[in-house]
């Protein structure tokens, strides 16, 4: 009873004077760390305004997986109320207090602890730089947006769009105007998704794409050696069965912990993170297609896998987030694009995939099939690896063009079709298959885009590297998963930008080559061109 009572005295004393791990045998352990009194405090409020995140994300995931229909009225109510709460939290002053006390003490800060203070300050600025009134036009405008782009693609009936897209334009051009007047407003918009990028960088790096795919795609378009998947297609596909087989191959390919999230149904396949130890995705399975559920299986695992991964340490703190919007979708397409369209895979994985629903397509065809170009698909988010860049291309040309003033808002169905033609050879026939088929401009998300193909450069990259692309052919997934852990999740944001992260992780800063290069290699192999 003595030693206990001694032991309870000492562990508080610990508790007031150092910062303490208990770690899954109950040991405790001191945890080396600052001893900078205004950092704990900062510390401590956004490890709450964490909490309250987390809350809203199992209100959002519910309501899109298993939530009844009558109950969204309610659920808006409970979003709303959250909402306010966050921003109260957010951009509450003592916030900035802490902020202006510690930005002049960051040397005694360490790496993430300074990257924290730095992180925080420009989302504090960018939260408290905007009044209440303009947050609620903004809030007003994306909630009509979406709804008003909605009729209009239904109705195919761009003239009802156009004036959303204006005011959002304008908008977001005020916004940008009041965050930062020194910069392009387009370069500011970036920011919320690709830290420390800028228009011009991303246009030169899609300059490159654009010299190699549009003649690549041609080249394959004319190819005598086209990819026949009617054995595949002819089959039915019971979507029990496909669901044992995604969390198999989510369990033990892209190493998704069950005990820490689970896997559903939605309409809308997504990913979704409440904590590190609780991350929810959900697929989309299809009883006349194997294929496309096991691509939305393993997309959203990888990007489940970062969540999970993210640095513990640092929970709840802005340092512990994902570094941006394309290095996130970097973790999917790596999964989605080099390890299960890949020939290793398939050389491993076939057996069972045959066993279980009794394919008559062969291996080869299996792997041609997921690799198969659609030449004549308008749609981006049905689009192939190969043709998918260039519909990122031309939307992020636009948006800038919009920004800059060369070009309005009516002439975008004229510009799209324009663009679709020279770019893929195909145009649509009418806006909602063109200029209307994306749910982003109606809610302002400007600058979103070109994360996706960014995201497919760093996911190349990585799959380049000389170790993990030996891990690749060995189908060495522990081992894959080990390094990504260790050189891009767990550093949260501490590099502030991905381009410091993608060259600390594989030595050099982003090399569009190694995309076009893959690109090159393989669909010049599965359409037989010289």
């Amino acid at each position: 009873m003595i030693r206990t009572l001694f032991c309870l005295i000492v562990i508080l004393f610990i508790v007031n004077c150092e910062q303490v791990i208990v770690d899954e045998h109950g040991i405790f352990e001191l945890k080396n760390g600052t001893d900078n009194h205004k950092y704990h405090e900062l510390t401590e409020i956004l490890r709450k305004i964490s909490i309250l995140r987390g809350i809203n994300a199992v209100l959002e995931w519910d309501q899109q997986v298993m939530m009844p229909t009558k109950g969204s009225g309610a659920r808006a109510e409970h979003l709303a109320e959250i909402s306010g709460i966050l921003h109260e939290r957010e951009t509450d002053p003592k916030i900035g207090e802490l902020l202006t006390s510690l930005e002049s003490e960051l040397h005694t800060l360490d790496a993430y602890e300074a990257a924290n203070v730095k992180l925080t300050r420009k989302d504090y600025d960018r939260k408290t730089k905007l009044s209440k009134d303009l947050a609620e036009k903004r809030a007003k405008l994306s909630s009509e947006g979406f709804n008003t782009w909605v009729e209009a693609r239904k109705t195919n009936n761009f003239e009802m769009f156009a004036p959303i897209l204006t005011q959002w334009v304008a908008l977001q051009k005020e916004i940008a105007n009041l965050i930062d007047p020194s910069r392009d407003a387009y370069d500011v918009l970036l920011d919320d998704y690709e830290p420390g990028t800028s228009g011009q960088e991303i246009d030169n790096i899609f300059s490159q794409l654009k010299t190699e795919l549009i003649p690549l795609v041609a080249a394959v378009r004319r190819s005598n050696s086209q990819v026949d998947d009617s054995t595949l297609l002819e089959q039915v596909y019971s979507t029990k069965t496909q669901e044992e087989l995604s969390r198999k191959i989510a369990s033990e390919v892209v190493g998704f912990d069950f005990s820490k999230g689970r896997l559903d149904s939605s309409a809308h396949p997504f990913s979704l993170g409440v904590d590190t130890d609780d991350v929810r995705i959900t697929t989309r399975l299809r009883n006349n297609s194997l294929l496309s559920g096991l691509r939305c299986t393993v997309h959203e695992a990888g990007h489940a896998l970062y969540e999970v991964n993210l640095n513990k340490k640092y929970k709840g703190q802005t340092v512990q987030r994902y570094i941006g919007v394309a290095i996130h979708e970097s973790q999917s397409l790596f999964w989605e694009r080099h390890i299960l369209m890949g020939t290793h895979f398939w050389d491993k994985w076939y057996p069972h995939i045959k066993d279980l629903f009794g394919l008559k397509a062969s291996k080869e065809i299996m792997f041609k099939s997921v690799n198969k170009v659609n030449f004549d698909n308008l749609i981006r988010v049905e689009a192939d690896e190969l043709t998918y860049p260039l519909h990122v291309i031309l939307r992020f040309e636009i948006e800038r063009e919009l920004f800059n003033g060369t070009i309005n808002v009516n002439e975008l169905p004229k510009i799209w079709g324009e663009r679709m033609e020279k770019y893929l050879g195909i145009k649509p026939s009418n806006d909602s298959n063109g200029v209307l088929q994306d749910v982003h401009w109606g809610s302002g998300y400007f600058g979103y885009f070109p994360t996706y193909t960014l995201g497919a450069l760093y996911a190349a990259q990585i799959a380049a590297h000389p170790t993990i692309s030996g891990w690749v052919r060995e189908n060495d997934y522990n081992s894959i998963i080990n390094w990504l852990r260790d050189n891009v999740h767990s550093k949260g944001s501490v590099t502030m930008t991905s381009e410091q992260l993608i060259k600390d992780a594989t030595g050099e800063k982003l090399n569009p080559s190694y995309f076009i290069n893959h690109l090159r290699s393989k669909y010049k192999s599965i359409y037989d061109l010289e």
